[in-house]
């Protein structure tokens, strides 16, 4: 009977905090709202209230314990049942409340409700955990059993880095703004606008601050003014993953089942002055996957050997100089393969699997060398560190883990407030960004644990994550059509366009002077960068 009523109080428990959830929604809504002066104390109020640490809940439910075990079993159910009528009544009133409140907001021109609707659903086939994510809003994100995955030993170590109570607050806050700012479509320069704070420092043990630009942020002369579209490569389906040549002038494409081989060269060196975006024509196509969509294509840097994985348990190594003739496959032993990372030798592959895996491969002989366990749902996105010695990994259980490479071991963890779509590690200096299904970018430093940049303009998840060659920007796009590129490490926005769909992947050329990525509506887009 005991155990009964136990249950009973914890599932009132459950329902409290889908009740704190639904408030803690309307309050994302209503607080920029407010006039400014009024919005600093709504915040701070929020951040008091989500400062309970573990040690005051372990207290309470000491305390809750001891008080129940003099209670009457009867008396509990009593409770419990009381309980429970208040409890729907109340979920009653902030269904309807948050009804009529989303209602109003949709009809107020000034919020942008469209990030709410799926723009993937021509994708039905792919898997919503990973890229169809059901809401922005959501604090559970969904995982591969539909429950919430248990944290494995590694995330308990002192290595292990949480965020805070004030940063969860302060990305409610943020993601809960509207800009002012018209969208540049045309990838001119921003120029100086006024405009709400969008990039804000986080620093263990002090106050979190909106990051004040330095005078020089956009001035150097290798820093991308703008960029102009310059061709478009019609793939004939949805564009999952892009990736360019190490001398530039091929492209490949991966969609369903096929990567296409395109021939830029032509384009690429033509004049500035030339306006006209041009339509090109593949020079190869490969069959690979089964029908299966790819999600990511690695190249060999004399560009001989193309590998492919994606929503398929087989991985597949090309020979590009033979039409794409497959001279070899790997099991691994998922349903698929979310993303593909080469070592600098090109001697080992790192592939990210949706059931948390990341396999070791022996590229000469074939061999798995090792598994590394750690993610606890769907490893999203892979990168190595610019020095070669640390491989990057991001999951959908709200990690980001730093592996080293010759030892074969975790190094680090990081829990991150939301699930990790797309990463990204700076080729010259200590900074991985990454891209998250709240709609944020991170950019965390690699030695530091704890200090990052937090990056709030995309208006739906970001897909994909690009650094440039020199270290000095990257590249973010989004679910929201967006591309941004961004200063390293603060965040300064030194170019931004926004194309028709879906932006799911994009690569930046060697020389930093073009970028190419891949979308929704069937082709890929060339562009040129201004410096």
């Amino acid at each position: 009977m005991m155990n009964e009523s136990l249950f009973s109080l914890n599932m009132e428990m459950q329902k409290h905090i889908e009740i704190g959830k639904r408030l803690s929604g309307i309050l994302t809504h209503v607080i920029p709202m407010l006039p400014e002066e009024q919005q600093g104390a709504a915040l701070s109020a929020i951040e008091r209230a989500k400062a309970v640490g573990p040690q005051e809940n372990k207290q309470g439910n000491l305390f809750q314990q001891n008080c129940l075990s003099k209670i009457m079993p009867g008396l509990i159910n009593s409770l419990a049942n009381q309980v429970a009528n208040m409890n729907v009544q109340l979920l009653h009133v902030l269904n309807k409340d948050a009804l009529t409140l989303s209602s109003n907001l949709s009809k107020n021109p000034s919020f942008d409700t469209s990030a709410t609707n799926n723009p993937w659903s021509f994708l039905t086939s792919m898997p919503s955990s990973m890229l169809i994510p059901s809401s922005s809003s959501s604090s559970v994100p969904p995982t591969n059993s539909g429950n919430k995955s248990h944290k494995p030993l590694a995330e308990q170590t002192s290595l292990t880095n949480k965020p805070s109570a004030h940063e969860s607050a302060l990305k409610e806050f943020v993601n809960g703004k509207s800009s002012n700012e018209t969208l540049e479509k045309t990838g001119k320069k921003l120029g100086n606008k006024p405009e709400p704070n969008y990039a804000f420092k986080i620093v263990p043990g002090e106050e979190i601050m909106p990051v004040v630009f330095p005078s020089d942020a956009s001035s150097e002369p290798d820093l991308p003014k703008g960029m102009r579209h310059i061709a478009n490569l019609p793939h004939g389906d949805v564009v999952c993953t892009t990736i360019f040549s190490k001398n530039r002038q091929r492209v490949f494409t991966g969609g369903k089942g096929q990567v296409k081989v395109w021939d830029i060269n032509n384009v690429t060196s033509l004049t500035s002055t030339d306006n006209n975006v041009r339509n090109l024509d593949s020079m190869a196509t490969f069959l690979c996957l089964k029908d299966s969509y790819i999600r990511s294509c690695k190249l060999f840097s004399d560009g001989s050997t193309l590998i492919v994985g994606g929503e398929t348990k087989t991985i597949c190594i090309l020979d590009v100089e033979r039409g794409g003739e497959i001279k070899q496959t790997f099991d691994c032993e998922a349903e698929a393969c979310y993303a593909l990372a080469i070592s600098q030798d090109c001697k080992t592959l790192f592939s990210c699997c949706s059931n948390g895996v990341v396999n070791v491969w022996d590229l000469t002989s074939g061999e798995r060398i090792v598994q590394l366990i750690g993610h606890s749902d769907g490893a999203s996105c892979v990168d190595i560190s610019g020095d070669g010695q640390k491989l990057w990994t991001g999951g959908l259980d709200n990690t980001v883990r730093c592996w080293d490479i010759a030892g074969r071991r975790q190094f680090s963890c990081r829990e991150i407030e939301s699930q990790v779509f797309s990463i990204s590690c700076c080729p010259t200096d200590n900074w991985v960004a990454v891209g998250l299904e709240d709609n944020n970018v991170q950019v965390l430093n690699s030695t530091t644990m704890g200090e990052k940049y937090l990056l709030n303009d995309h208006k739906s998840c970001v897909l994909s994550m690009k650094f440039a060659n020199s270290g000095k920007w990257f590249v973010s796009t989004g679910r929201d059509n967006v591309v941004n590129c961004w200063r390293t490490p603060y965040g300064y926005k030194l170019a931004k366009t926004k194309e028709s769909s879906s932006v799911l992947s994009c690569d930046i050329s060697e020389d930093d002077r073009f970028l190419l990525t891949g979308s929704g509506d069937k082709k890929a887009s060339l562009y040129e960068l201004s410096f």
